[in-house]
């Protein structure tokens, strides 16, 4: 799902977007090696995580979020809370706020609006990200917010945004949906806009890269709990639900292979 999604299309066909797989691959180094100290306690790993974490900043600024990242894995890993998992973060820290300090300041953005239109500046983007998610289609290079704070879509988007909230609370107690939901939050904050500048680049697919792969998690949980579901059901229901989700595969990989032509010049 992560490999195949269409909003995986952009950062992998656009040259100039090479900066993005290359932070991913650096931050998916630095959980892989922060996940495999928890589990053997071997600090050559730690500090394999913590070198991993500089080289992916280096790549893009928004490796900064790493550190929080961590604090969410040693909620999933049921971690009592203690200083000493405070104290683990402060290498992160240490190396991560000078660079994250200068990358700020030269790139920093003013709200220049009231507080309820950067507010709800915020929201749409942040449902932006969790529609294009769950319906890709269409991806296009730019998108364009609506032009009046009075437009359906900013309503819409808080309407959605509060029932997302509450889904979230409601099931709280399913520990990877939260992790999925507090993965999204603390990755893509860093370009969850708040001001209405005249750019391009308000939101992007290329900006949600990263921050899907709790969501992708989620969704292959879910697979595999279907898929042992439908294995002690009736034959015919398990045929017809294997053959709905390799029609779902075939279309987001025959949609993914359309969407590079796009970027061919």
């Amino acid at each position: 799902i992560f490999g195949i999604h269409l909003t995986a299309v952009e950062p992998v066909a656009w040259v100039a977007s090479r900066k993005d797989m290359l932070f991913t691959f650096f931050y998916l180094l630095a959980l892989l090696a922060y996940a495999r100290f928890l589990t053997e306690e071997d600090r050559r790993y730690y500090w394999l995580s913590v070198l991993a974490a500089v080289l992916s900043i280096l790549s893009k600024p928004m490796g900064l979020s790493l550190p929080l990242v961590l604090f969410v894995f040693d909620w999933y890993w049921r971690r009592r809370a203690s200083w000493m998992m405070v104290l683990e973060k402060i290498p992160y820290f240490v190396l991560i706020i000078p660079i994250a300090w200068m990358t700020y300041r030269y790139h920093v953005r003013l709200p220049g609006l009231s507080l309820g239109g950067g507010l709800l500046t915020w929201i749409w983007c942040f449902v932006f990200y969790v529609r294009k998610f769950v319906w890709p289609f269409p991806c296009v290079p730019i998108y364009q917010m609506p032009a009046s704070f009075s437009n359906a879509e900013f309503f819409a988007s808080v309407l959605v945004f509060i029932l997302l909230v509450g889904l979230v609370i409601y099931l709280r107690r399913y520990r990877l949906l939260v992790f999925a939901v507090v993965f999204y939050i603390v990755s893509i904050f860093y370009l969850l806009r708040f001001d209405r500048v005249a750019d391009l680049q308000v939101v992007a697919d290329r900006f949600l890269y990263l921050s899907r792969l709790g969501f992708c998690f989620l969704a292959g949980a879910g697979l595999e709990r279907l898929c042992r579901f439908v294995k002690s059901s009736d034959r015919i229901f398990s045929v017809m639900t294997f053959g709905l989700c390799a029609a779902l595969f075939m279309v987001l990989g025959w949609s993914a292979h359309a969407q590079c032509k796009l970027w061919s010049d």
